[in-house]
C-alpha cells in the first residue's frame, strides 16, 4: 500500500516524547549564545558599532578577538555626504561586556571609484609603506587624475610629468604619516576631500594640475604591542580602573536537548 493511502491511520506519541520535541524547538543556534556591544574609538562621533554574538563558554572571549567590522563613515559621523569611506576595525579587548575595537584600515566603495574612473582619463596611482609616530605600520595607497582638457578632449598626461608628480604625492604622504599618530591621521582622513589630498592638489600644481586626489585605501600591515591602558584611553568613558573588569558569563542548564 502507497504511504498516505490509509487516512484513517493515525500515529499516537507519547505526551513526553510531546514534550522533548516542544522544547527542542525552542532550543535554537542563538539560544546558546551571548551578545556583546562593539565600540568604536572615540575618533568619531558615534562610537556604537552594534552587537555581535558568542559562543557562551569557558574562555569564549579568545573567539572574539580579532573579528573584524566594516562600518561606512557616514554611520560613524552621522552625515550622509561621507558614505563613499569605509573604516575597518578589528576587536582587540573586551571588558565588562564591551568589545573595545582598534583600527584595521579605510577603503573607498567601488561606487566612489567607478564613479571617479572614466574615459580618455589618465590615472596618477602609487602606494607607498610608512609607519606612524606611534609605531603602525600602514600601507597608503592614492589615486590621482590630471585636470580635464577641453582642447584634446581628455586628460592625458607626459609620462614623465605622470613620474614626477607620483614622487612628490607619495613624499607629502610620508610626511604627513610619518609625524602624526594613528588617532591624528584618522582625523586627517575624515573629511571628503582629506586633509592630505587638499594638500597635495595645491602642491602639485607647478608639476602637473590634477582634478582630483584621494587617499583610496590604507592597510594596517602591522600593529604596535598591545597596551591595554592605551586601548582604554581611546574609548570614550573608560580608564584605567576598569581593567580588573572582565566579561561577565552567565552559564545556563538546559532542562532538555
Amino acid at each position: 500500500m502507497a504511504i498516505g493511502k490509509n487516512q484513517k491511520a493515525k500515529w499516537k506519541v507519547s505526551k513526553n516524547v510531546q514534550k522533548a520535541l516542544r522544547d527542542a524547538k525552542k532550543i535554537t543556534a542563538f539560544s546558546k549564545k551571548d551578545w556583546v556591544t562593539v565600540r568604536a574609538p572615540r575618533y568619531f562621533k558615534n562610537t556604537h558599532i552594534g552587537k555581535t554574538p558568542f559562543n557562551r563558554g569557558f574562555h569564549s572571549e579568545k573567539h572574539l578577538k580579532g573579528r573584524v567590522f566594516e562600518v561606512n563613515l557616514a554611520d560613524l559621523e552621522g552625515r550622509e555626504d561621507l558614505s563613499g569611506k569605509v573604516f575597518k576595525f578589528d576587536i582587540s579587548e573586551i571588558r565588562n561586556n564591551i568589545a573595545l575595537t582598534s583600527f584595521k584600515g579605510m577603503r573607498f566603495t567601488a561606487q566612489v571609484l567607478s564613479a571617479m574612473i572614466k574615459k580618455k582619463i589618465e590615472l596618477v596611482e602609487g602606494s607607498v609603506t610608512v609607519k606612524t609616530a606611534d609605531g603602525f605600520s600602514l600601507r597608503v595607497f592614492v589615486l590621482g587624475i590630471p585636470r580635464w582638457r577641453k582642447s584634446k578632449g581628455n586628460a592625458h598626461a607626459k609620462s614623465a610629468l605622470i613620474k614626477k608628480s607620483r614622487m612628490r604625492i607619495l613624499e607629502i604622504i610620508k610626511d604627513n604619516v610619518m609625524n602624526a599618530t594613528i588617532e591624528q591621521l584618522i582625523l586627517k582622513l575624515i573629511p571628503f576631500p582629506d586633509v592630505i589630498s587638499s594638500e597635495i592638489l595645491k602642491t602639485t600644481k607647478s608639476i602637473l594640475p590634477l582634478s582630483m586626489v584621494h587617499i583610496t585605501k590604507i592597510k594596517v600591515v602591522k600593529s604596535p604591542p598591545l597596551s591595554i591602558e592605551g586601548l582604554l584611553t581611546t574609548h570614550r568613558g573608560y580608564d584605567a580602573k576598569d581593567l580588573g573588569k572582565e566579561l561577565a558569563f552567565k552559564d545556563v542548564i538546559l532542562d532538555s536537548v
